[in-house]
């Protein structure tokens, strides 16, 4: 059990790095944050940080978690950090603005994960937090996960709202039909694609 503790614990901590290495290298910081911002990054942090220890505490220090949960929630670590990476790859090339900007979108991205989904980061997200409950069977803890997807679901539909009312207005209403929010529709089909380059997350 002792193993799995820090397996969770190790692969918890690593999904939460990751997402510290993309805010600093692949998004465009703005010159003055907003309240929503602060939301996502200092907020998200100490949520972050109140799962981590939760789960070294009840997983590790003490070994008081059950060897399902726990493995449950290191396979839901493992599929949303591969989600991450996999769409980090995919923007690779590009600097994307921060959520919750105001900037107008210059194209718009459909491969790699953003063929199912339209907003893969915010997915990945919002599945770290949930496996620290699952792992924990915490339903007190869910509000935190709650909490952070109802912040990036804000964000998410604030993109929309900028997508709607820019250049690429008529493609994106096209995109939207085939690709999920935040989970796949459907499997797209061979040939599917608008422009190559990424926005936002």
């Amino acid at each position: 059990m002792i193993a799995l503790g820090w397996t969770a614990l190790m692969v918890g901590t690593l999904c939460f790095l990751s997402f510290g290495v993309g805010i600093r290298y692949y998004f465009i910081k703005p010159s003055r944050k907003t309240l929503p911002m602060y939301l996502i990054t200092e907020v998200g942090i100490a949520i972050s940080l109140l799962h981590l220890v939760l789960l070294g505490y009840n997983g590790v220090w003490h070994q008081r978690l059950d060897a399902w949960p726990l493995a449950s929630a290191i396979v839901l670590y493992l599929a949303l950090i591969s989600l991450y990476w996999w769409t980090l790859y995919t923007v690779k090339t590009q600097r994307l603005a921060f959520a919750y900007s105001e900037d107008s979108p210059r194209s718009l991205i459909t491969t790699g994960p953003y063929r199912h989904i339209r907003h893969p980061f915010y997915t990945a997200y919002t599945l770290c937090f949930c496996a620290t409950p699952v792992a924990l069977v915490s339903w007190w803890l869910l509000l935190t996960t709650l909490f952070m997807f109802l912040v990036y679901r804000q964000a998410a539909i604030k993109e929309e709202r900028i997508f709607a009312a820019s250049e690429l207005a008529s493609a994106y209403s096209e995109y939207t039909g085939r690709a999920g929010r935040f989970a796949p529709r459907r499997l797209p089909r061979s040939g599917d694609g608008l422009e190559d380059a990424p926005w936002k997350s």
